[in-house]
């Protein structure tokens, strides 16, 4: 039952800290989840592997048994054949989750009860919020192959959530993607430096070299 990888604790807090937009540069524009994801927990970020989910249908009984086997850690990834804005998630599976110590939970489905689950703290994005009720009668798969916003997320896979949704990272390429984060984390920290002193990113991206400016286009056009 278990898809936990030998990552460790340390590499996924790597990812989790490099957030969403410098893992998907990293990934050479990679799995990035298109989605317009709602983040439940305002300024959460987390990274773990992916515990997924596969519902036929709108109801949530297997949310409820997947409790039983999550590991802490992982994200329970929930997806539905055909994703309708009922409520897969609420307080008292957000309550189980968190108990579970997983890292969060992403829903290609819809989250309800979410003042609850903010005092909770438990991390959570998904595709919609709303009070409509998912039936308890589908069993559904875990541990199986599913897409959210055009991304296949294989179990196990690496899944990076923030405030600017969510990143995908099989894992035969967590070692390249996480090597290529830090390169560019210490480039960029050579940019912001640059900046501080009053340099322009137009210069050091070397825009300025192409020999068309915008200051150029308005002097034309004003001498017109």
């Amino acid at each position: 039952m278990s898809t936990k990888t030998d990552l460790g604790h340390d590499v996924y807090k790597r990812f989790a800290n490099f957030g969403v937009a410098s893992i998907y540069e990293a990934s050479n524009k990679n799995g990035l989840i298109d989605l317009d994801l709602k983040q439940i927990i305002p300024t959460s970020r987390i990274a773990g592997p992916a515990r997924t989910l596969l519902l036929s249908s709108g109801g949530n009984r297997s949310v409820h048994e997947v409790m039983k086997y999550i590991l802490p850690g992982e994200i329970l990834a929930i997806s539905m054949e055909s994703p309708v804005p009922l409520a897969l998630i609420g307080e008292l599976l957000a309550l189980q989750a968190q108990k579970a110590q997983v890292a969060g939970i992403l829903i290609n489905g819809a989250v309800r009860d979410t003042d609850a689950i903010r005092e909770l703290g438990l991390p959570i994005w998904s595709r919609w919020i709303s009070a409509r009720a998912a039936a308890k009668d589908e069993i559904g798969q875990m541990n199986v192959p599913i897409t959210l916003g055009g991304v296949k997320i294989m179990p196990g896979d690496t899944i990076i959530l923030d405030g600017d949704g969510g990143v995908v990272i099989p894992k035969n390429r967590v070692d390249m993607v996480l090597a290529t984060a830090e390169q560019n984390y210490l480039k960029e920290m050579g940019t912001k430096k640059s900046i501080i002193k009053g340099e322009y990113t137009y210069d050091l991206y070397g825009f300025s070299k192409s020999g068309h400016s915008l200051k150029d286009s308005i002097t034309t056009k004003l001498s017109d």
